[in-house]
């Protein structure tokens, strides 16, 4: 599998990528690496280790540049949770707490440590 993701990437690069979306025909890429005995499936999470994202079409397979997304810190987090309650209506509060105690108790241990790891509590 790693011999067929290198020579991808290479072939990738000879097409223009990254600075270029690339497209291959499905049918293709799926039958190379069944012969050579594994899913095409699997090798997707590696291209993405390597920053390719991978589209998978109807008749193609589209590739492109990963664009990792950087994930709010925890004080924006915070503050957007505290802009979406003062927005709530004492109605949809009530929901949620009714909610919240509908939850199993390992739900709630599980919501609770969440809470924790973010620094909610």
């Amino acid at each position: 599998m790693e011999e067929f993701k290198t020579l991808l990437v290479k072939n990738l690069k000879n097409n223009g990528f990254p600075d270029k979306k690339i497209a291959f025909d499905i049918e293709t890429i799926y039958e190379k690496c069944d012969q050579r005995g594994f899913s095409f499936n699997k090798l997707v999470p590696l291209l993405e280790e390597e920053g390719i994202a991978v589209d998978i079409q109807t008749e193609k397979i589209i590739f492109s540049k990963l664009i990792q997304q950087e994930a709010p810190n925890l004080e924006d987090q915070m503050e957007m949770a505290k802009k979406m309650m003062e927005n709530m209506s004492p109605q949809q509060l009530d929901n949620i707490k009714k909610m919240y105690e509908q939850m199993s108790d390992t739900d709630k241990e599980e919501l609770m440590k969440k809470a924790k790891d973010m620094g909610m509590l």
